[in-house]
């Protein structure tokens, strides 16, 4: 037993972590968080049992993900991944359902991320990955037909998670480029799976299609959440600044990547993403932008260890290097980020209130 535990320490303790941050944030609110916007009429005992229940399962299956990907990445690069994953999850915008939900529901919020988690899941599975067409289309076109709260908050997060599953086809259809060794081995390894390319390219005129059929329902696709005097200047300075140190971080290696010769196909599937997501959210990207780029730069180094890339390997040893001579400055930056997470406009003067309670953290 005590073997198996330290086998998986690290998901146990990354699930500590989150359900201690989530707790911690919302122990006083913690019924409002499910009940405020109830999925499918439910009651209040209903609603709860209900959202502890996707809550713990999302916690246990990020952590799960993390585990196996710092297992994955070898001894080497075990504690500099370690490293990199704790600025991702220092960063307010890491994971939504950790966001304080002021003036908007936890259902808006947890949910439709329980729903990319199961994208994540199921992408490169074989025999289930077909799957991931119809949750683009579960983003899209049920709130066309239905006011439940469920449906209306997939469509409001689509603007996030379509292109980050996009995102991930699109690089999952690059592997035999990030893995080491010959493309015919690789290929020969992933015999019998179906066709990435495929996949992506059907994923992608499915959520197209589901669009485009919002808009010709005249459904609005995203309510704007500003008045029309509403600067946005300070918006996106306050966005940037709480987010400074994860971007710097994530684009110092991803810079090293490229360094080192990662495949210059991540970029384009990065760049492209961040496209569709300013065309998805058209003029009322200010929301969404700062979090779509953290999270989606991430995402992109993230897979490529997972695929086990020398480069993004050697980038991330290179980030645990500097780290491990700067521990002290380091821990400092993601404790001061992290607490970031814990600011409400309550105590804070009138022009400040304006700016952040439109922040989606």
């Amino acid at each position: 037993m005590a073997e198996r535990l330290k086998r998986y320490e690290a998901e146990i303790v990354l699930s500590a972590f989150l359900l201690l941050r989530f707790f911690f944030k919302n122990i006083l609110g913690y019924q409002a968080f499910f009940t405020q916007k109830p999925v499918f009429g439910l009651s209040a005992v209903p609603s709860v049992t209900l959202g502890t229940v996707v809550l713990v399962a999302v916690v246990l299956c990020t952590a799960a993900l993390f585990g196996k990907l710092i297992r994955g990445a070898g001894e080497e690069s075990e504690k500099p991944l370690i490293f990199l994953i704790a600025l991702f999850f220092a960063c307010p915008v890491s994971l939504p359902f950790l966001f304080d939900p002021n003036g908007i529901s936890g259902t808006m919020l947890l949910y439709p991320f329980a729903v990319f988690l199961l994208a994540v899941l199921v992408f490169d599975k074989p025999g289930i990955q077909w799957f991931v067409p119809v949750i683009c289309i579960l983003f899209f076109v049920p709130a066309v037909h239905t006011e439940e709260v469920f449906f209306e908050a997939l469509r409001k997060a689509a603007i996030l998670y379509v292109p980050l599953i996009l995102m991930l086809l699109f690089l999952s259809t690059m592997k035999t480029r990030l893995k080491p060794g010959s493309k015919k081995s690789a290929a020969k390894k992933n015999e019998g799976r179906p066709p990435s390319p495929a996949l992506f390219i059907v994923s992608t005129a499915v959520a197209a299609a589901s669009y485009a059929y919002t808009l010709i329902r005249g459904k609005v696709f995203f309510e704007m959440r500003y008045s029309s005097d509403q600067k946005y200047d300070w918006y996106l300075l306050v966005a940037l600044v709480i987010a400074a140190p994860a971007l710097a971080g994530i684009c110092a290696v991803l810079y090293k990547a490229a360094k080192s010769g990662l495949y210059a196909g991540v970029w384009k599937a990065a760049a492209l993403a961040a496209v569709l997501m300013l065309v998805l959210a058209y003029r009322n990207y200010y929301i969404i932008l700062i979090p779509f780029l953290v999270v989606s730069s991430f995402a992109a180094l993230f897979y490529s260890v997972s695929q086990n890339s020398p480069a993004a390997l050697k980038a991330v040893r290179e980030f645990g290097d500097y780290v491990a001579e700067h521990r002290f400055a380091f821990y400092i930056v993601i404790i001061a980020m992290a607490s970031l997470s814990n600011v409400t406009s309550a105590y804070l003067a009138k022009p400040f209130q304006d700016i952040f309670s439109k922040l989606p953290y």
